[in-house]
């Protein structure tokens, strides 16, 4: 456990008390979407089969997806 807390300072978390396993598998894949915005492979590293669920999981709202798809001209 001590190697992931260390894990977690090198994200500016000194407090490791309120995380648990679960917080340590989503940040990866937070910090992923946060700088891609790429929901679709998120989706994939995470083992899931809907974008719908990995968008509920990120916490991604409609508006953020509107908003995304505003900023991508095809």
């Amino acid at each position: 456990m001590s190697t992931i807390c260390q894990h977690f300072n090198t994200f500016g978390v000194e407090d490791v008390s309120e995380y648990s396993t679960h917080s340590m598998r989503k940040t990866k894949p937070s910090v992923i979407y946060a700088k891609t915005h790429n929901v679709d492979a998120v989706r994939r590293l995470l083992g899931q089969s809907s974008v719908t669920a990995t968008s509920a999981y990120l916490g991604v709202s409609d508006n953020s997806a509107l908003e995304l798809a505003r900023r991508i001209n095809v």
